[in-house]
Formats: structure tokens, C-alpha cells, sequence
């Protein structure tokens, strides 16, 4: 996630497989930290059918001074296995004007054709 002082921020998720997959996916949530309690308040989803990777490149208008957090929904499907993961860019202030620069959620899975269904 990027932050570039005016509001904007420019995020990214990513879930990659190990090999090509019958379908993988993404769901990245925006949430903003009010009254004690995180609360989405943006989210955006991709999935790709025959592919090894999904990803997600999106920038949105945030109200300044709150706290964000970016969460990631990675999904790999596959010959009748369905495997998951979360990712977590954790508690950030967005800020009035200085950028802030983070890393792509990004989750890798193994191969999963050889795991018992």
C-alpha cells in the first residue's frame, strides 16, 4: 500500500501458486480503525481460472488522520482442493502529507495436487 498525501491510496494484493491451478484468487479489505473496531470500508476481489497467479492493483480516496489496515483473502483451488490464507498490513496512520510505502500482500502456495483431499 502507497500513500501519497493527498488521500490516495494505491494498493495491491497478490496469491501465486506453485504451478497453474483450475482457479486462484484475491480479496484485499481497506479498513479503517473507528470506535475501538476495525471496519471495512473498501474492498475489491479477482480470480483467474487456468492461471498461477491473481492479482489486484487498485488506488482509493481515504479520509486522512485514521488508522488503515490492508487485509488479504488468498484462495488457490485446484483438482477438489481448496486452500486459503490471510495477510495482514498492519495499523498505518494515514497521514496528511508525507507518503508512506508498504509491501504487496502477496501469498504463495505450495503444490497443492498432492495433498489428501
Amino acid at each position: 500500500m502507497n500513500h501519497r498525501g493527498n488521500g490516495q491510496l494505491n494498493m495491491s494484493g497478490e496469491t501465486v501458486a506453485k504451478q497453474v491451478v483450475q482457479s486462484v484468487n484475491v480479496v484485499i479489505y481497506l479498513q479503517q480503525y473507528r470506535n475501538g473496531q476495525w471496519v471495512n470500508i473498501w474492498s475489491d476481489k479477482t480470480t483467474k481460472f487456468g492461471s498461477i497467479n491473481a492479482t489486484i492493483n487498485k488506488s482509493v480516496i481515504a479520509p486522512r488522520g485514521y488508522y488503515y489496515r490492508l487485509v488479504g483473502v488468498h484462495g488457490v483451488n485446484h483438482n477438489g482442493v481448496y486452500e486459503m490464507d490471510i495477510s495482514y498490513h498492519w495499523n498505518f496512520l494515514c497521514p496528511l502529507n508525507t507518503p508512506i510505502d508498504s509491501p504487496k500482500l502477496t501469498v504463495l502456495f505450495g503444490d497443492i495436487s498432492t495433498h489428501n483431499k
